[in-house]
């Protein structure tokens, strides 16, 4: 490694390429950096370049292998730096074209494009014609600005950016005169500590390093970031437009959570914020076998396709599995997934049937479901799916998945796991308080169960419905004089439990109070379960411990205890 100072002129000038890697983020400073920017500039300016101004480092590596063709134009990775040196070059295209308005055979105008932003003697337009070549996502607005073309993306940083730069040189620089002092302060008072990375330093972990004190970056950046850089240059770009953009164009924000999931399912217990390491781990092992890197991103991005179907159920063809993921989806205990990996997995590879898959997910939601009734703490299943998923996968390369072993498994194991009795299952839906504002789909999920039970006939649509009380969670005068103090206070317990809750559709409005006006608006819904209340007269204490025995026995029929199931089997 070596580092020096230098004016940001004898950085940029010359036959030379900085190429910001595939996996660095886009562009992405915005109005507070380009003024910051801009002031100093300024600030140099008017001071006659008295004093240099520091602007930071940029750390580069040499670009390998580069072809005996390009030997001309010497190719640089661009580590570090990418928004400083991009920001310069958009202030310098907005600098050339205030010049070209001032005058259109400026002398400034040319010296400035073809020395500090184009590599004037390669092919016009080419890979190799722009001193910086960005992003993939960046690089057609960037050309734009710095060719001089007039059409740009206006939702573009990038076109924002040269906007700003363009304004603030209008209002300030009214002569050619004044460009060429301005241009001089930018390319020779703004120095830079260049440090250039040898053959035996490793660019990642100076990478790494850097961003570790600078914004922060996701579990999935670093990932992406080290996966990218550990395939050669000439392919990285292949590999990330194939497979790594499609999953974050996918997946996008779930994607950090996937990856997790991505390692737990292969059976390995994974923190947080420290699963990043494990993939080194598993890259490095592989590092030795031919394309090992580029097979492990293809394999992440095959489990992705999987995923995706998950988190975006419709995306399923299979109608019956379809159904099943999104029930599973509206429990939001998305550790379950890790399993469901494996077995989408095995169903695809032909190693467990459809009506196998079908049945491992209705195993996991009458898991949670009662689970969840009888409020048992899920973080006490933070080891049983990773366990769970390494005792199956040994099952897979011993050949013994076969013959209904998985779902045994399965069931000896949730077994295990405070599995609730019949017993604590009716006592928990008959007074415990289950609805809570951060799991309303799981109660969506039990009440439009139950009228699926009611009316076998229809498939509920989750997305046009919504949790209601029948007494309102903040009782007012009217159900208060109503109720009266004692039967309030008793009501009270009950208001959050099952016996107090329905469904409505979206399209029907509900009246706080009275009763009867709130019960002509519940009757008015299509669904069965609300034709409970057409001969209800009154609404209290003993009314509501009617429903809710009434409701506990059909959530029993509906989610039985499987051990007695298997065990009748």
């Amino acid at each position: 490694m070596q580092a020096c100072e230098e004016k940001i002129r004898g950085f940029i000038e010359g036959k030379k390429q900085y190429i910001v890697p595939v996996f660095q983020r886009p562009y992405s400073w915005g109005k507070k950096q380009w003024q910051q920017l801009w002031d100093d500039v300024f600030e140099c300016y008017l001071s006659g370049g008295k004093y240099p101004h520091f602007f930071g480092s940029i750390v580069t590596a040499a670009q390998k292998n580069q072809q005996e063709a390009n030997n001309r134009l010497s190719k640089f990775i661009l580590i570090d730096g990418q928004q400083r040196l991009i920001t310069v070059q958009i202030l310098l295209s907005a600098i050339r074209d205030r010049a070209r308005e001032l005058k259109r055979d400026s002398g400034l105008a040319q010296e400035i494009h073809e020395e500090y932003l184009i590599n004037r003697h390669e092919a016009n337009r080419s890979d190799d014609y722009y001193k910086i070549r960005p992003s993939r996502v960046d690089r057609s607005c960037f050309y734009t600005v710095v060719g001089g073309i007039k059409k740009f993306k206006k939702y573009s940083h990038i076109y924002k950016a040269y906007h700003f730069f363009r304004a603030k040189i209008g209002e300030h620089c009214l002569t050619e005169e004044e460009l060429k002092e301005l241009t001089s302060t930018l390319l020779v008072n703004f120095k830079i500590i260049s440090i250039s990375l040898g053959d035996q330093d490793n660019p990642y972990l100076i990478f790494e390093s850097l961003n570790a004190k600078g914004q922060p970056l996701s579990q999935a950046d670093l990932i992406r970031n080290y996966l990218l850089m550990e395939i050669p240059e000439e392919e990285a770009e292949i590999v990330y437009d194939k497979y790594w953009s499609k999953i974050e164009y996918e997946i996008r924000d779930e994607l950090t959570d996937f990856l997790r999931l991505f390692l737990t399912k292969q059976g390995l217990q994974t923190k947080r914020n420290e699963f990043y390491f494990q993939v080194k781990s598993q890259v490095h092992k592989r590092k030795c076998q031919e394309e090992g890197v580029r097979l492990y991103i293809e394999e992440i991005y095959r489990f992705a396709e999987y995923y995706r179907k998950f988190i975006t159920p419709n995306e399923e063809d299979d109608k019956e599995i379809s159904r099943c993921l999104e029930r599973i989806g509206k429990l939001r205990i998305s550790s379950v997934y890790s399993l469901l990996l494996n077995c989408y997995d095995y169903r695809q590879k032909g190693l467990i049937g459809k009506e196998e898959f079908v049945k491992v997910c209705q195993l996991l939601e009458n898991f949670l479901i009662r689970r969840f009734v009888c409020q048992i703490d899920t973080r006490e299943l933070s080891d049983l799916f990773p366990s769970t998923c390494k005792q199956i996968n040994t099952m897979v390369e011993e050949n013994q998945l076969g013959g209904g072993v998985l779902l045994k498994l399965l069931i000896d194991k949730f077994s295990e796991r405070k599995y609730p009795t019949d017993a604590s299952f009716r006592e928990s839906l008959y007074g415990r308080g289950i609805y809570k504002h951060n799991k309303k789909d799981t109660v969506m999920l039990i009440l439009a169960s139950i009228e699926e039970y009611i009316n076998p006939e229809i498939t509920i649509k989750f997305d046009n419905l919504r949790v209601e009380h029948i007494v309102p969670e903040k009782p007012d005068d009217w159900w208060r004089d109503y109720l009266g103090q004692n039967e309030l206070d008793r009501v009270r317990v009950w208001i959050n439990s099952l016996g107090n809750l329905t469904i409505l559709e979206d399209n029907i409005g509900l009246k706080l109070s009275p009763f009867a006006d709130r019960k002509k608006c519940i009757t008015e819904s299509k669904l069965q379960l609300n034709r409970y209340f057409k001969n209800i007269t009154e609404w209290g204490d003993k009314e509501l411990k009617e429903r809710a025995e009434y409701l506990a026995d059909i959530c029993l029929e509906i989610w039985p205890d499987f051990r007695r199931k298997n065990n009748n089997d």
